[in-house]
């Protein structure tokens, strides 16, 4: 790789962050490299963490040297700048750089936010940012233990509600102590998921929050418990009810679609896949199902199923 030399602004540098594997520790930061361009860095040697946020709260330009790009994941034809072990932070006197600090710059190709209710219309996998207000539960932070062994934080029992509606948001690691409940947040780059055929949102080691001003009504407290807690079963009628002799439901890997293990109601578990030996939460593995013959019933079922008479009886 070329090694490249840039100068410029800090802003928007975070705490060290741990990718969600939990093997690497990294931060962010913009560079502003002129009046209206800045752009996004990652420094995966975090001894200088505390160095570039002098450099920030000084809003002093600085240089940085033996960096490298590399293609970013949501939009290939845009460059991060990567900061390692062998780059280099030097201070820049003010009267060799051209430009002014400017507070109000545009980060980089800032991506479009995405409303919930087309949240839903998106494909399972496919990224998107939106804004809205979290309403969470930190009594739900668990640890999870990852493939590699590492235990990362996950807290599930969150959602995120712009004025279009309201979908669960898992978050990830210290993206958690980002947040707080009833506060306002955009958050960029997530990912959708799907369980039961029910949408919802995870944090990517590539996501960021920043708070918002906008003002949004949160879910009540009914709703909220509703969208994690099971469901009761409804009183419906039907003109013939067919039993199965055996019904068997299992999980598959969200991952390889390894079968994993017969269908468990406490989705906050976390399975290994005995195939990949992926760890995950119940909750973002698939539920699959096979019966075997069936016959016809004509008695009342239990569960609240009550067949109507058969027309031909």
């Amino acid at each position: 790789m070329n090694q490249l030399r840039l100068k410029g602004y800090v802003h928007n540098a975070t705490q060290t962050m741990q990718s969600r594997s939990g093997s690497t520790n990294y931060f962010n930061f913009s560079l502003q490299i002129s009046d209206t361009r800045k752009r996004r860095a990652v420094c995966y040697d975090t001894n200088k963490q505390s160095l570039i946020a002098s450099f920030q709260d000084s809003r002093k330009p600085i240089t940085l040297l033996n960096i490298t790009e590399k293609p970013s994941l949501f939009d290939p034809s845009e460059q991060h700048l990567i900061l390692g072990k062998k780059s280099r932070i030097e201070p820049v006197n003010k009267n060799d750089i051209t430009f002014q600090y400017n507070d109000t710059t545009p980060t980089e190709n800032q991506p479009d936010l995405t409303t919930v209710d087309n949240v839903r219309l998106l494909n399972e996998n496919q990224l998107a940012s939106v804004k809205g207000i979290l309403t969470l539960s930190t009594d739900s932070i668990r640890d999870v233990i990852m493939k590699n062994g590492f235990l990362v934080p996950m807290l599930d029992r969150c959602t995120i509600t712009d004025n279009s509606g309201t979908i669960p948001l898992t978050l990830w690691g210290d993206l958690i102590k980002q947040v707080a409940n009833a506060k306002s947040y955009s958050i960029t780059h997530v990912r959708v998921k799907q369980y039961d055929s029910q949408k919802y949102l995870t944090t990517t080691p590539s996501t960021t929050i920043t708070p918002a001003d906008e003002d949004y009504s949160p879910p009540t407290n009914q709703f909220f418990d509703s969208l994690f807690d099971a469901k009761t079963v409804k009183m419906i009628t039907a003109d013939r009810i067919c039993l199965a002799d055996t019904l068997k439901t299992w999980l598959s890997c969200s991952k390889c679609q390894n079968l994993l293990a017969e269908e468990i109601s406490a989705l906050n578990t976390v399975l290994k896949c005995p195939n990949c030996n992926a760890f995950q939460p119940a909750s973002s593995c698939n539920t699959n199902a096979s019966t075997r013959r069936t016959r016809q019933a004509r008695a009342s079922v239990a569960q609240g199923l009550h067949p109507t008479p058969s027309r031909n009886a």
